[in-house]
């Protein structure tokens, strides 16, 4: 994806050495306020505040976001962050700008699947214990009263599309706009202004979320893809410019995230072969017509793994699962995490797993996919808050 920023970097920092002249003066307050010493979370919630990360990262990502908003006239951005770098706490902190500079009182966060949404409901809720405006404190002096004016509504199936227009907030999954009627006919008779957020961007298929953008364009103030890939298989990628990139490879070198150990394990004896649902053939891996597919946007899913490869591949995982158990300490214990085409290979894989979990000391098995039941789906996304979780 083309990196729009680059000729607007020695501008950018003559603006930031200027201590951010040229917005509007609460603007400027905002942004020193943000960049200033008193400026730290609640430790007591917030446990491991890397003040690297969040100047070189979260900090610099939102100035440059203001300044093609304020100084380019720019309202369509991405920016490329890594995985943990902290893309929900940038798009909280525009939030609160939006609300002081601009008077902007709907904010629209979209998500590409429910673990996503939930997430992103733990901070944006504002009776939840990580609620990002108690954790942080964006709004400053007079405008603190500005939080009591937020509230969240979340698109699911059992709440009403009327909530739109009462909440502060609209979090929910892409598709619950351009499937469901409801959701998509309050926003465009209900809402003139809206700020637009779509995290993880590259989970969203380019075609259906620019269509979707282009009806929202008559009411969408300002707008923020987050992602860290915004490259895709099928060469598409939404149609914002690409302002500021923090790659793994400098994450790794600043220490912000863990550097990975690589297991290299013997797969030569692994002839992966798959089996093709529409023609009932099993061809193998270099058969696979993986140009078509990805030309002609055939979905991969059509093909499932054939269960002899299947079954060595798994036994591999499983070998590097017990392996990875020697190396880590207590009270912590490490997850095998698997990722399928399909749902009939997740499926495949489960049954597999569930028959040779005791052989490797496998408690349990998740399954999650787009239809797998809500408490799956919580489950799965709690992994993280119980470090002696075990699958």
């Amino acid at each position: 994806m083309h990196y729009f920023f680059k000729q607007h970097e020695e501008n950018f920092k003559e603006w930031r050495n200027s201590e951010y002249q040229g917005i509007p003066q609460v603007g400027i307050d905002f942004l020193k306020h943000l960049g200033s010493r008193n400026f730290k979370p609640d430790l007591k919630v917030v446990k491991f505040w890397n003040e690297k990360q969040w100047k070189k990262v979260q900090l610099e990502a939102i100035e440059r976001c203001i300044y093609s908003f304020e100084v380019l006239g720019e309202k369509d951005l991405l920016t490329n962050i890594v995985t943990g770098g902290g893309k929900t706490t940038i798009i909280g902190a525009l939030i609160a700008y939006m609300m002081i500079v601009h008077e902007q009182y709907k904010f629209l966060i979209l998500t590409p699947n429910t673990i996503v949404r939930e997430r992103l409901d733990d901070e944006f809720d504002p009776d939840s214990e990580t609620y990002i405006y108690n954790v942080f404190p964006f709004f400053l002096n007079s405008f603190e009263t500005l939080k009591t004016r937020i509230s969240l509504h979340k698109m699911q199936p059992t709440a009403s599309a009327a909530g739109i227009r009462s909440g502060t907030i609209i979090l929910g999954n892409i598709h619950q706009i351009y499937e469901r009627g409801e959701n998509w006919k309050v926003l465009r008779d209900n809402v003139d202004s809206l700020c637009i957020f779509n995290d993880e961007a590259h989970n969203t298929k380019a075609e259906q979320y620019n269509d979707l953008i282009g009806k929202l364009k008559p009411k969408r103030f300002f707008r923020l893809d987050t992602t860290a890939t915004p490259d895709r298989l099928d060469g598409l990628h939404p149609d914002s410019k690409m302002i500021f990139v923090y790659s793994i490879a400098e994450a790794l070198a600043d220490k912000i995230i863990k550097r990975p150990i690589v297991f290299h394990p013997d797969v030569k004896k692994v002839k992966l072969t798959y089996e093709d649902l529409e023609t009932g053939k099993t061809i193998s891996a270099e058969e696979v017509p993986w140009e078509e597919i990805e030309k002609r946007r055939i979905p991969a899913r059509r093909y499932i793994t054939s269960l002899k490869p299947m079954r060595q591949q798994i036994a591999i995982a499983c070998e590097l699962l017990k392996e990875q158990k020697m190396r880590t300490p207590e009270p912590y214990k490490p997850l095998l995490f698997l990722v399928t085409f399909s749902i009939e290979d997740a499926k495949n894989i489960t049954v597999e797993l569930e028959k040779i979990g005791e052989k490797y000391g496998i408690k349990k098995i998740l399954l999650v996919h787009n239809e797998t039941e809500e408490e799956l789906k919580e489950a799965a996304r709690d992994l993280n808050k119980d470090p002696q979780t075990e699958l």
